[in-house]
């Protein structure tokens, strides 16, 4: 099983190096992944059949409440933002657009690639971060927007492009 999860998340970080971001001319989103989305936007109905189905046959049994509960806040928890380039700056919008924070331009201190996690941390002068991760499409897409916009750390020349 565990091989199974392994193998379904290296899938999900390959399909994110071919999938590309959207754009409307001044807004590009870098969603995460459709098999990301497909599989946590699954996980969370199947955890709540899970709950119903297991307390009306089995007359409400705690552990399975409690681990069908916990799959549910597990998902909610580590779905990946969407994050949101525009003129004006970059804006990270989580739990279906319950939870947002962003940073104009101006705000931004530094970039930096992080190779080891295969991500990239935008940071803001108070030390603030917004992360594109291995789950977010387009991260090459994404760096070429920085380009310009503020220093970047990690790449050849670190100087304001």
């Amino acid at each position: 099983m565990v091989f199974c999860a392994l193998l379904i998340l290296k899938w999900v970080a390959l399909e994110a190096t071919s999938e590309l971001s959207m754009s409307d001319g001044t807004t590009t989103l870098f969603r995460p992944v459709l098999g990301l989305r497909l599989l946590f936007g699954l996980g969370l109905p199947f955890s709540l059949y899970a709950i119903a189905n297991i307390i009306e046959s089995h007359g409400n049994p705690k552990w399975a409440f409690v681990t069908f509960a916990l799959l549910f806040i597990a998902i909610m928890l580590v779905w990946p933002p969407t994050l949101k380039l525009t003129p004006q700056g970059i804006r990270s919008t989580s739990w279906f657009g319950i939870t947002t924070k962003g940073f104009r331009w101006s705000e931004i201190d530094y970039a930096a690639i992080r190779p080891a996690s295969h991500s990239i941390e935008v940071v803001s002068r108070d030390g603030a971060k917004i992360v594109h991760t291995q789950y977010h499409v387009d991260a090459s897409g994404f760096l070429e927007l920085l380009r310009g916009k503020c220093l970047i750390w990690g790449e050849e020349d670190d100087r304001r492009l």
